[in-house]
Parts: C-alpha cells; sequence; structure tokens
C-alpha cells in the first residue's frame, strides 16, 4: 500500500471516532460548555428527573446534529475542503472508547448509562442523516478495575436495556491479549452474546489490535520487533478466516507511528508500525505485504 494511501486510511479512521476527539467543541451556551469529552458525557447522560434535564438534552443534540452536520456524508467540512475525498465521510461512528473500563467511564462502568448516551445519539444523528450507522464504543474484554466490567458483561447489560438492539448497529471490541487464542476468545465471546440477543445482523469492528516491540516487561502485551510482526500476521490470518462467522466488518492495528511516553498506557508507544523517527519495522513491512495480496 502507498504512503497515499495508508494517509488516507489514517484520516477515515480518525473521522470515523470523531465522538471520542479531544478536545470537543461544538455547542455552546451561558450554562453548558463542550470542551473536553468529559463534558459532553456529562451532559448526555443527565437524568430525565434532574433540573437541568431539558437544556442538557438540547445541548447534547445539537452537539451530535453539528458534528454530523460537519463531518458525516455530505457535511461542510467536504464542501469546504473539495480537494479531500469525501468518500471518506464516516457513514458509521462509534460512540466512545472502552465505556465498561473505569478509566474511561468514570466513576464506575454502567451499562444503563451508556444507553441513554446511545439514544441521544441516535436522536441527533436521525435529525441530520438517519442512514448514519452506531457502532458501540470499543472495549477490551478484562479491565482490571473492580469498577469495570468484562466486556462480555457490559454487552449482555446493554442488550438488556429497552429498544437496546435498534440502537446498535454494529459493536467495536479491543482484543488486547498476550497470544492470538485471548484474542480469539475475545472476539467469539461478543459475537456469541450479540447472536443470542437476536442481533445477528450486526457486524464486529475490531477497533484496536495489536501489541508492542518494546517497553516495560511486566506487562503482556510487550514483545520484540520479530514476535511483534508474527503475531501481527497471525491475528490478521484469524480475523480473515473468521471473517464471515463472526461478521467482521473491518480491522485497526494500534498505532500507526511509537510516540512518546503515555501516562495511562504503559506499553502503547512502542506499539506502531514505525518508530518515532518513521523508520519501518517488521511489522510495517508484514502489514504491507498483506495489503498487497488483498488488493491483487
Amino acid at each position: 500500500m502507498s504512503r497515499k494511501g495508508l494517509n488516507k486510511t489514517m484520516l477515515g479512521t480518525a473521522l470515523g471516532a470523531i465522538l471520542c476527539a479531544q478536545p470537543a467543541i461544538a455547542v455552546q451556551d451561558e450554562d453548558i460548555n463542550f470542551d473536553t469529552t468529559e463534558d459532553l458525557y456529562q451532559v448526555c447522560s443527565v437524568e430525565p428527573s434532574a433540573a437541568e434535564y431539558i437544556p442538557a438534552s438540547f445541548a447534547c443534540r445539537g452537539f451530535i446534529e453539528a458534528a454530523v452536520q460537519r463531518y458525516g456524508p455530505n457535511g461542510d467540512f467536504w464542501v469546504e475542503h473539495p480537494t479531500l475525498d469525501a468518500g471518506l465521510a464516516p457513514g458509521r461512528w462509534i460512540i466512545w472508547n472502552e465505556q465498561n473500563a473505569r478509566t474511561f467511564w468514570y466513576p464506575a462502568a454502567d451499562p444503563a448509562a451508556y444507553a441513554k448516551l446511545l439514544r441521544a445519539t441516535r436522536r441527533g444523528v436521525d435529525r441530520v442523516d438517519p442512514s448514519v450507522e452506531l457502532i458501540v464504543g470499543g472495549m477490551y474484554g478484562f479491565p482490571h478495575s473492580s469498577k469495570s466490567m468484562t466486556a462480555k458483561s457490559f454487552l449482555r447489560r446493554l442488550y438488556r436495556e429497552p429498544n437496546a438492539k435498534q440502537l446498535i448497529d454494529g459493536v467495536s471490541v479491543h482484543p488486547y491479549a498476550s497470544g492470538i487464542g485471548g484474542v480469539e476468545r475475545q472476539v467469539r465471546d461478543l459475537r456469541r452474546v450479540m447472536d443470542r440477543a437476536g442481533d445477528r445482523r450486526a457486524h464486529l469492528y475490531i477497533g484496536e489490535t495489536g501489541w508492542a516491540s518494546g517497553g516495560p516487561k511486566r506487562s503482556f502485551l510487550v514483545k520484540n520487533r520479530a514476535k511483534q510482526a508474527k503475531l501481527l500476521k497471525r491475528s490478521y490470518k484469524l480475523f480473515l478466516e473468521r471473517r464471515r462467522s463472526w461478521h467482521v466488518e473491518v480491522v485497526f492495528w494500534f498505532t500507526w507511528r511509537d510516540y512518546p511516553e503515555d501516562p495511562i498506557c504503559n506499553w502503547c508507544p512502542q506499539a506502531g508500525l514505525l518508530t518515532k523517527r518513521g523508520k519501518p519495522k517488521p511489522s510495517s513491512e508484514a502489514f504491507e505485504t498483506l495489503i498487497d495480496r488483498k488488493v491483487r
């Protein structure tokens, strides 16, 4: 794949996860400001019994409408930038990130509260473009905190919420594991939950998968460069083999390029296909070979 093609893929990925971007500023009035995704969460999850529910619900819907109007299909962003490929406009939006983990949904994972966010998003999206699909935010299978939930338990509880199936067009998963067996288990578990909920039509999105080529030895996701490349090839082989039975729509490697220290994730900075200086690792060559085979 050419560098231009990879850059287009990266742009599409970024736009597809726009609701998770920081900072997020779209709708403001004298009482409610959206400066971070935490603000968005707080506003869009206000309880109906709360005094501020009505202005909060309007603000939440307004933000979502504005985001789709700007970045969605036929959005203003694409009109303002005619040299960009408007085909990259996201028709599927990933809502939040690892909401089953306390790190990203404070103070504790809450499927009912997340369902409220999905409903608010669906209402806002439908006012602009009902064809836009909503994807449940990517979940790691086994977060560590006692305030977190396994991905399987969270999704099972989410499907029990009223009209949940009508809100979900797909589910994203982050199946991080030491080896391929753990990856397979996490994806298989979520597919079974979806099927048992009667949602066989919904696709799975491998929103993140990967291993680091270096870093703290205590992390089960830290390998060396050769092992990183080997696991990349084996994981993509698994997803290709199970693509139809699992209804896998897309697979994204985390991440494109190494970067400086991360205060939340100790292995992430060296998970890239490229070094910090942009030099390809063996995993980059393996990834490019895989893509070239599929394109041909």
